[in-house]
């Protein structure tokens, strides 16, 4: 018998729960009987209230009659289990067929029925639901106390006699159960005993009161019991019966085994218990699985595994660890746009005018001219020094404004009149350029130059020509008195200059790192100073295979280079430059031999097609490689006509073959050759073997198996839940467990 009790303790709440055969005790009830309670403290003393008088059999009484075929039968003993006195209680029937219990807990009862001469019964029956069976009453003390109403049930249970003559019926059959999928004939279940069930027609023959007849079996050997036959499956079964036919059933077990079965996946992974994925997963399983006619959703799909498969050999692995060794590579200052042809460059070309930007990007080099100096008098020399290279020549051009004309002779003769100021520069050859002719107000006194004021302009800027020879060497500035009918008159121009352009005369040889810059002389108060902000060469390119951590069978698919720029700009390339100055993509000239990565011309060397100031970084990327797959034709005879493939494969190092073998082992099925060397292929450059997929099948073997599993889904199929025997007569039930639930899912 179930507990009555099953005490819940939760922070806020103790329950009290009755149970009561298969009906807990209703929930409304218990708030019901909450609503009663003032505090928690009430609650808990309530529950075991409950629980002491459940014990001591006060809330329930029960009387049972047996019969036979309807006839009150004297003298039977009558036990029932779970009574408060010693867990078992025995009562013999008195003359009206009863036993009389007057304390019983509530529950599920076993009740046991014994007669000489009779057969030996056992019942379990369920009191179902307990309604109104307690009140409470508020004590002195204000506690709560429970005052018990108690119920009572009662049921009639029949008794058969042993031997009696016409007494009883016999059941036979055979059990069957599908507990290998792999062929067509019916297994055999081993150790099942079959017991007859009256239950189900005790309800309606022999009705009782508020009791449920859950099973009522017999407990004689040989009677109402039948052990199946664990060869050829077959059983028989004594059982008592009516001459007007008795209402009953069987109680088949449920069998909890293992199938044999083939599958591709179990739980949605390989079946063989190989990573995923696999090219045949599929594997022979011993599965375990349920069967019985409680047992809720049979598995439908049976796995469809053909019973053969072409196996090709795995290739090697594609290959991994390559990598590059690179260098800069140097190069003059000047450099063409094909990155071959020395240049000289003069950056007036490149916009770098008064009042623009003093940075500048010329020739495969960011430059910026930090300060452009002041008070130069005369061109500055331009020293190039470091960065690996020599004989680059830099020069630098001025400009400035002029500012006065200081008179330091005022000569004679002057009449005032169309005065000439001519402000030029001397080059280092001391030939005169003329550069401005300002229209100077001249005042002339006795004779001699007095003033010259030199005219407003919206701009004082006055710039060097630079985009000639004689502008980058600037010995000196000058300016120049003219006309006027008088001589001798000299002036001193007041002008100061700073560096206005940089011109490469020598482009130089050698350089691979950014060089430094210098100005010196020139009559400069403060030197200008132009800094090297990125230096861009182009990169060497060979192969290192001494980092090869897997040979390589075939080629990578591409390999490129990624730039890096220092303003954070970000490309990838993969064209190169041979030696020869000509242009290919760099996979085009490599090729895959004794596992390594090489050059296809072993002379030739390569260097990027870009240029940046740090080494580019190799971007590799490969395929893996692949196993072959071809499916086959199974025919009705076993034989195989022909494959077809579903994958050529990649990455096979010697010409690939193939074997036919079962699917899973124990499949059947030999002596199927197939041969592939008529479309087989080699790539002298990626150095790998391919199939084509053709094939040509020299003997197709015997014996395969169109599907390994053979046998579709089977539904359990037993006895109606209720069939009727009749003295005398035999009644045939057959048992066919099925296919069975199985406990983890396949395909």
């Amino acid at each position: 018998m179930k507990k009555l009790f099953s005490i819940l303790i939760g922070t806020a709440l103790v329950a009290a729960v009755i149970i009561a055969c298969k009906d807990n005790f209703n929930e409304s009830d218990f708030l019901k009987l909450q609503s009663q309670l003032k505090t928690q403290q009430d609650s808990a003393k309530l529950n075991q209230q409950l629980k002491q008088l459940n014990d001591a059999g006060e809330l329930l009484s029960f009387t049972v009659q047996v019969v036979e075929d309807r006839t009150p039968l004297a003298d039977v003993d009558v036990q029932i289990s779970n009574d408060v006195t010693s867990g078992t209680a025995k009562v013999t029937t008195d003359a009206n067929g009863n036993a009389i219990f007057t304390k019983v807990r509530v529950g599920s009862n076993t009740v046991i029925l014994s007669k000489s001469g009779y057969i030996t019964t056992t019942a379990v029956v369920d009191f179902g639901s307990l309604t109104n069976f307690y009140t409470t009453v508020t004590g002195a003390n204000g506690s709560i106390n429970v005052v018990a109403l108690k119920q009572s049930r009662s049921c009639i249970l029949p008794l058969f006699s042993i031997g009696g003559t016409g007494s009883t019926a016999t059941i036979t059959g055979k059990v069957t159960i599908e507990n290998d999928l792999t062929n067509t004939t019916p297994e055999i279940p081993q150790n099942i005993t079959l017991k007859a069930n009256y239950a189900s027609g005790l309800t309606t023959a022999v009705p009782g009161t508020g009791v449920t007849i859950n099973s009522y079996s017999f407990n004689n050997g040989g009677i109402g019991t039948a052990t199946v036959d664990n060869t050829t499956g077959n059983y028989t079964m004594i059982v008592p019966a009516l001459a007007a036919g008795l209402s009953m059933s069987l109680i088949v077990p449920e069998i909890e085994g293992n199938l044999k079965l083939a599958a591709n996946t179990v739980d949605g992974q390989p079946a063989n218990g190989q990573p995923a994925p696999q090219i045949f997963p599929a594997a022979m399983l011993s599965m375990p699985t349920q069967w019985g006619n409680l047992v809720a959703g049979y598995d439908v799909t049976i796995p469809t595994v053909v019973g053969a498969k072409a196996v090709f050999p795995a290739p090697p692995p594609a290959g991994a660890g390559l990598s590059f060794t690179m260098s800069a590579l140097a190069r003059p200052l000047g450099v063409a746009a094909d990155g071959v042809t020395p240049s000289t460059w003069d950056t007036y070309n490149f916009g770098i005018d008064p009042g623009d930007p003093t940075q500048f990007d010329v020739a495969q080099t960011a430059y910026q001219l930090t300060t452009r100096g002041s008070g130069y008098t005369a061109s500055p020399t331009v020293t190039v020094t470091g960065g690996g290279g020599s004989n680059a020549v830099m020069k630098a051009s001025l400009r400035g404004y002029l500012t006065g004309l200081t008179i330091n002779a005022g000569g004679t003769g002057y009449d005032g009149s169309n005065i000439t100021v001519t402000f030029s520069y001397v080059d280092n050859n001391s030939v005169t350029y003329d550069m401005i002719f300002p229209s100077c107000a001249v005042t002339v006194s006795a004779g001699a130059l007095a003033t010259i004021t030199l005219p407003t302009f919206s701009s004082p800027w006055q710039t060097v020509v630079a985009n000639s020879v004689a502008g980058y060497n600037v010995a000196s500035f000058k300016a120049t008195i003219s006309g006027g009918a008088g001589t001798g008159a000299t002036v001193t121009p007041v002008f100061s200059a700073e560096v206005d352009h940089i011109k490469l005369e020598k482009a130089g040889t050698g350089f691979n790192a950014a060089p430094t810059i210098t100005f010196t002389g020139g009559g400069g108060t403060t030197q200008a100073t132009m800094a090297v902000k990125e230096f861009r060469t182009q990169w060497s390119v060979a192969p290192n295979n001494t980092t090869n951590t897997t040979p390589y069978s075939i080629l990578p698919d591409n390999i490129t280079w990624q730039y890096n720029q220092l303003n954070g700009g970000i490309f990838t390339e993969n064209r190169v430059y041979d030696k020869e100055n000509n242009i290919s993509f760099y996979n085009d000239d490599i090729q895959a031999s004794d596992g390594q990565v090489i050059h296809l011309d072993p002379t030739k060397t390569f260097r990027t097609f870009s240029f940046n100031q740090v080494q580019p970084v190799p971007i590799i990327t490969s395929s893996p490689s692949t196993q072959a797959q071809a499916n086959l034709n199974i025919n009705s005879n076993g034989q195989i006509p022909s494959i077809f493939s579903t994958n050529n494969g990649r990455g096979y190092s010697t010409p690939p073959t193939v074997t036919i073998q079962p699917m899973v082992t124990g499949a059947p099925g030999s002596g199927a050759v197939i041969d592939l060397s008529g479309s087989i292929g080699y790539n002298s450059k990626t150095g790998e073997y391919s199939w084509g997929g053709g094939s040509t099948v020299l003997t197709t073997g015997t014996g395969y198996a169109q599907f390994v599993n053979k046998q579709p889904y089977v539904p359990y199929a037993g006895p109606a839940s209720t069939f009727t025997v009749k003295t005398g007569e035999t009644t045939v039930q057959n048992i066919v467990y099925g296919t069975g639930k199985r406990k983890q899912q396949v395909n």
